[in-house]
């Protein structure tokens, strides 16, 4: 992307993708937003721009990155990713997600994913999950109005797998097969 790149707010993901979802400088192709967590509530993410140091992890609560189809391949939206963006779908999973076989089942991805158009028609944020037990923000909120007018969030169905909601839950494997194929 240029000097115009997209706007982007530093650990407000799921607005920066739900405004990055509905760029056309991603491409006119298939679109999906992959909502990442772990069975507990963590995810173990590799590359990532707030961790500690090159080749740490960092655990999230949650991530959200958008996956476009480009002519060959699956590339994958990460403003997080120190990789840079896009990334081709295979590159990006290898070194985000390495060692899944020697990672606790608990910090393991699992990605709820969804066509970016459903995810940018049902995602309300009113940005609670990011205020302290004051009221002030844990990190500073985005200058743009919150996807939904900040009306009644529903985040909390996005991350929680075991509830039924918009899209399908994958593990690793199979978002790997489905972006790789």
């Amino acid at each position: 992307m240029s000097e115009t790149d997209p706007p982007y707010q530093p650990f407000y993901c799921e607005e920066n993708i739900w405004l990055l979802a509905q760029d056309p400088r991603c491409g006119d192709g298939e679109r999906l937003v992959a909502l990442i967590t772990g069975a507990e509530g963590h995810v173990a993410m590799w590359h990532q721009k707030p961790a500690d140091g090159p080749g740490e992890p960092l655990l999230w609560d949650y991530h959200v990155v958008l996956l476009a189809r480009g002519s060959q391949t699956w590339q994958v939206w990460d403003f997080e990713c120190d990789l840079g963006m896009p990334l081709a779908a295979e590159p990006w999973l290898t070194a985000c997600f390495p060692h899944q076989n020697r990672l606790p089942l608990r910090y393991r991805p699992r990605f709820r994913v969804m066509p970016a158009s459903e995810y940018v028609a049902t995602l309300r944020s009113d940005r609670s999950h990011m205020r302290d037990e004051e009221g002030s923000y844990a990190k500073p909120p985005p200058p743009w109005a919150p996807p939904g007018g900040g009306l009644d969030s529903n985040l909390v169905h996005f991350v929680d797998l075991g509830q039924t909601f918009v899209g399908e839950v994958l593990d690793f494997a199979g978002l790997h097969a489905r972006l790789t194929r």
